[in-house]
């Protein structure tokens, strides 16, 4: 006979207070589920969160149309900006022509302007070319480095760094010379101010009746009396200095040298 115990049998206390434990556990489970798939409760800021918009920039030169000195480049972000640790920007020199060089990896920012920076660019000696200064790919980023620039940047800039070129006449290098001698120093542009006697570097002895003899609108021509040392032997030279004469705003790129000449006695 099956008592009225038996077939009416309720849990202990101890078991029903595990089997409250138990709902309750997975119930906080299902609800922080809940929570993870609607995005959390503390503000969204997860992997799911929109990436933030990446400022836009804008490049200019101090240079003016042609650059034939060092320049500026003016950079203008829309936003603040992180920058990404390697080289931010380099000279393009693809056409193999080595236009211009950058000079710092990372661009100074401009006091008292928010979110501006200038790069320092140096066109290289004797060229003449447009050049490609280029921003590239993951150069920057937001403000919380999660978004970079994808695309690079470019900016134009002509370089001329040839200049004025001179010829000097008689240059016999490596000759003697035996007194005095006329010298012509030709140029193949009109310069921007007359060239003087003091811009030309005498290693010995001296230049007299120094005189332009080229007239007005035609390119320039100078003649002058060059006379040795008194004291024979070593050789002498005259030089017209890189950057010491201009034509159109552009310095002479490269140095130009009379001689070397070696002073003897008259037979």
């Amino acid at each position: 006979m099956v008592s009225f115990a038996t077939l009416f049998a309720f849990p202990s206390l101890t078991s029903l207070s595990h089997g409250l434990r138990r709902a309750a556990l997975w119930l906080g489970l299902g609800a922080m589920a809940l929570l993870s798939a609607c995005g959390g409760g503390s503000g969204g800021g997860g992997a799911d969160a929109p990436l933030p918009e990446l400022p836009t920039l804008t490049i200019t030169s101090d240079a003016g149309e042609v650059a034939s000195e060092a320049f500026k480049l003016r950079l203008a972000f829309s936003a603040p900006v992180v920058f990404g640790g390697g080289a931010f920007a380099y000279c393009d020199s693809s056409n193999g022509k080595n236009l211009c060089s950058i000079i710092a990896k990372t661009p100074t920012a401009v006091d008292g302007v928010a979110n501006t920076y200038t790069i320092d660019v140096v066109p290289n000696p004797q060229k003449n070319d447009l050049a490609t200064i280029k921003v590239p790919a993951g150069a920057f980023k937001d403000a919380t480095g999660r978004v970079s620039n994808s695309v690079a940047y470019e900016f134009p800039q002509y370089i001329n760094t040839i200049g004025p070129k001179a010829t000097f006449a008689p240059n016999s290098a490596g000759g003697v010379i035996l007194g005095p001698m006329n010298v012509t120093l030709t140029f193949d542009s009109i310069l921007d101010t007359a060239l003087t006697k003091d811009q030309l570097l005498v290693s010995d002895g001296t230049i007299s009746a120094f005189q332009r003899t080229s007239a007005p609108g035609v390119n320039d021509v100078y003649q002058f009396v060059y006379t040795p040392p008194a004291a024979i032997g070593g050789s002498v030279t005259i030089i017209l200095p890189a950057g010491s004469v201009s034509a159109g705003g552009i310095k002479n790129g490269d140095l130009r040298q009379w001689g070397p000449y070696t002073p003897v006695a008259k037979p």
